[in-house]
């Protein structure tokens, strides 16, 4: 099976500007200085984080169903078992759902566009997250048991994109990707951790 990239828009908006991020080529720039192993972490894809408290802390990450576009039927089981493979993953991540908040997943109809889309909101150029949308497209993503495997991994990429991880061009759920997994790998959770400093994970990829 030919390689492939999970298809995904994010759309990256501050208080003072707002840019388009596709495919890795165009997005907001975060300016750091010191040296990132994971290729799924890098100046140019990394999307407005987190507050972090760094330690052993988690990495808090609030979801709430859209209430105009909630998930139903396999979506649920999709966005679930994405949550739940990055919340398993060696890494502070830890999605979880509240009843409130300007942080939202569901799914709705965006036509012959992209299988996924994540719409964060930061607090000015640089800053950290002060909302996030996340959806899964209708239009590529089946409400049908076949579509489960294909749309966890979409879910999972766009996850990815939600806690702050741009795109890799190595073989991760964030970069390439053959058909044959739909959960984070090695790259992915290496962003994670360089993104996010932690006492529990090493940052170290191994290249």
């Amino acid at each position: 099976m030919a390689a492939r990239t999970y298809s995904a828009k994010v759309f990256a908006t501050t208080v003072a500007f707002s840019s388009l991020f596709i495919a890795g080529f165009i997005g907001t720039v975060v300016s750091l200085s010191h040296f990132r192993p994971a290729n799924a972490y890098n100046d140019y894809d990394f999307i407005c984080g987190w507050t972090y408290g760094g330690g052993y802390s988690a990495l808090s990450l609030p979801y709430r169903t859209d209430p105009d576009f909630p998930a139903y039927g396999y979506y649920t089981t999709m966005l679930a078992s994405a949550i739940s493979t990055w919340n398993g993953t060696a890494t502070p991540v830890d999605f979880y759902s509240t009843s409130s908040g300007a942080h939202t997943i569901g799914v709705k109809d965006m036509g012959a566009t992209v299988a996924g889309v994540v719409a964060p909101t930061c607090y000015g150029s640089g800053g950290s997250r002060s909302s996030t949308a996340l959806y899964l497209n209708t239009y590529y993503v089946g409400n049908n048991s076949g579509s489960v495997f294909y749309g966890t991994g979409v879910a999972s990429h766009e996850f990815g994109h939600y806690l702050g991880l741009g795109h890799s061009w190595y073989w991760a759920i964030m970069g390439t990707n053959d058909g044959s997994f739909n959960s984070p790998r090695t790259d992915d959770v290496c962003g994670v951790n360089v993104a996010y400093p932690n006492s529990s994970y090493s940052p170290s990829c191994g290249y």
